[in-house]
């Protein structure tokens, strides 16, 4: 199989698809949203969701080179590489499209300015960003924080991301960072304003 395309006329799991030759290109398309687990490794090289208008879900692979497509919805990719060469992310249209960091080495000056067109990042638990990396060819104004046992952090946030930090961890009990642009320079903000959610079962 070196093609395949995933009709999402309604919301749709797939869970992780394998089998796929190398160089395979996966089109998603539909008014669905579709969750279509972790690319291939090595194999799958390039998704196109311009068609789609329900938002993707995805885990990267490890290909550096990849090239994402995304569509009118509001997709949640997790890194999985550090782009490279013709890598390309690009969320697309949607307002509310999230780029959860899987690994701090994914996020660098020279890769983060080859994600496109996200609103939201996310942080996984022993991950650091500094956000002003995805600022050239992103427009950052929310933080989801997804801590656990390590220390996980973002820095450098202006004043509107600073406002809008969500803390998704539950029972973590690793160090949070957060770091705000020139907090110590006279006039300028030094506060956030953190939303904690709670995902324990038990209700603490």
């Amino acid at each position: 199989v070196t093609a395949l395309t995933v009709d999402a006329q309604s919301n749709i799991a797939t869970g992780n698809i394998t089998g796929l030759a190398a160089g395979t290109k996966v089109t998603v398309k539909g008014a669905g949203t579709a969750n279509i687990g972790t690319l291939q490794a090595t194999n799958v090289t390039e998704v196109d969701a311009s068609a789609n208008t329900g938002g993707v879900t995805a885990t990267l692979n490890n290909v550096t080179g990849l090239k994402f497509t995304g569509g009118a919805g509001n997709d949640v990719l997790t890194t999985g590489a550090v782009l490279a060469g013709a890598g390309l992310v690009d969320a697309g249209a949607g307002t509310g499209d999230r780029l959860v960091v899987a690994a701090t080495a994914h996020v660098t000056a020279d890769a983060g300015k080859l994600y496109k067109n996200f609103e939201q990042l996310q942080v996984n638990d022993g991950v650091s960003v500094d956000v002003t990396q995805l600022a050239t060819t992103n427009t950052i104004d929310a933080i989801r924080i997804n801590g656990a046992n390590s220390s996980t952090g973002v820095t450098n946030l202006n004043a509107t991301q600073a406002g809008n930090v969500t803390i998704v961890a539950a029972n973590a009990t690793g160090a949070i960072t957060i770091g705000v642009k020139d907090a110590t320079s006279a006039g300028q903000i030094d506060t956030v304003k953190a939303n904690l959610i709670n995902t324990n079962a038990t209700g603490t």
